[in-house]
Order: structure tokens, then sequence, then C-alpha cells
């Protein structure tokens, strides 16, 4: 790949690219994973639960920029639940496990409404 296949680009596609390369490939699968297992029934020991979060984290900020470079950012279903995680995904995490578990449930969900709204707006195919 030489410099001169991005003498072309727009900022916006410049964009992608580096955000693909710091993001790397959507792991579909482990995103589900992880959002299955935050979601489940029996609730993860605190450890897990603390593990869950920062890869929930890690997912939503891939779906984040997903959205962003494909414009579905200008969706207002998804412009709504990309503040919802921003803001929780800012949050400190808590301290006991109940809480723990709670926080990654609801980052959990957030990853999942997210994800299931790129996948109606045909957002993800080119990212998966």
């Amino acid at each position: 790949m030489s410099t001169t296949q991005f003498a072309h680009a727009t900022p916006e596609m410049l964009a992608r690219v580096l955000n693909r390369l710091q993001e790397g490939t959507l792991d579909g699968e482990a995103l589900l994973d992880d959002c299955a297992m935050a979601l489940d029934e029996v609730a993860p020991d605190e450890a897990t639960a603390r593990d869950l979060i920062e890869r929930l984290r890690r997912h939503g900020r891939q779906l984040v920029n997903i959205s962003v470079a494909s414009g579905a950012g200008a969706d207002a279903w998804v412009a709504a639940t990309v503040g919802r995680f921003k803001e929780l995904e800012a949050l400190d995490v808590p301290g006991e496990r109940l809480r723990v578990v709670g926080h990654a449930r609801r980052l959990a969900s957030l990853v999942t409404t997210l994800l299931e709204r790129l996948c109606q707006l045909d957002q993800l195919r080119e990212f998966a």
C-alpha cells in the first residue's frame, strides 16, 4: 500500500481507516458472548463482571466508531443510544458486587441495542 492511495481520501475516509486500525475488526461472536454472559440469569462473580465491563466498553466504543464512520449516527435512535453509552462508560465502576453486575448489565443492554439498530440499518457488513 502506497501513500498515493490516500492522496484523494476525505477526512472521513481517513478517520474510518484510523478507527479500524485502532479498534480492530469487530468480533461479533465475542461481543454476543460477553453480552450474554452479562445478561444471563446467573450473575457473574465480581471479578468476571469487572472484566466484562472492560470488554463491553471496548465493544461499545467499536460500535460507536462504526456508527460515526457509517453515518448511522444521524439516526435518532443510534444517537440517543450512543449518548447513553458514553454516559455509562464514563462512570466509575461501583465498589460492591451487585452494583458491578448491574453496571455490566446496563452496558450489555446498550451494546446489544446499538448492535441491533446498526444491523437494522445494514451498517455492519464491512466491519464484521
